[in-house]
């Protein structure tokens, strides 16, 4: 999968990156796919004129980080990075899922992630037909997850109130800002 935007490709050579794509040789793979292409600095958010529509499963991971982020269940590594996901695909029945290892403050190993996804239910988390099509759409949602990490990092280092970036889902699918 080539990477959208140079912001993208940073972030998948730093630790969380690496670990998110499945290894310094996924990395090595995103690099040879986008060699020689012009990215630009960062793609345009929502609020920006860019889209990114989420199905209802992207939905509830995304949610799942901004419960972590904005709850206990954050990791901080050992690298001072923060983890909310770390995604881990599975494959149930020819469909691989984005599921969450990031749980209760831990960091899970496959088999245990697969575990509490499957506990909340299979049809919660998004699936998709190839492991590409999982792993291009978990970058395209990362890059909203590893924004809202930065503003939470930016309101704490400024001592400002971590609040606003914490969206979440009203009916409809339209995007709340909780009061």
């Amino acid at each position: 999968m080539p990477y959208k935007s140079d912001a993208q490709r940073r972030w998948a050579h730093t630790p969380t990156g690496i670990r998110a794509l499945g290894g310094p040789k996924k990395v090595a793979e995103w690099d040879a796919t986008s060699k020689g292409m012009r990215l630009p600095n960062r793609v345009k958010r929502r609020a920006e004129g860019g889209r990114l529509k989420m199905t209802p499963q992207e939905q509830y991971l995304y949610q799942h980080h901004l419960n972590n982020l904005n709850g206990p269940g954050k990791v901080i590594n050992p690298d001072g990075s923060m983890s909310t996901v770390l995604r881990d695909t599975f494959e149930v029945d020819g469909r691989h899922y984005n599921i969450p290892s990031v749980w209760e403050g831990k960091i899970l190993d496959g088999e245990a992630a697969a575990e509490r996804a499957e506990k909340a239910g299979w049809d919660n988390w998004p699936s998709y037909d190839t492991q590409e099509e999982a792993d291009k759409r978990y970058m395209e949602m990362h890059s909203l997850m590893d924004d809202d990490v930065r503003k939470m990092e930016q309101e704490k280092a400024s001592g400002g109130r971590a609040v606003g970036y914490a969206r979440h889902f009203a009916s409809g699918g339209k995007w709340t800002d909780p009061k």
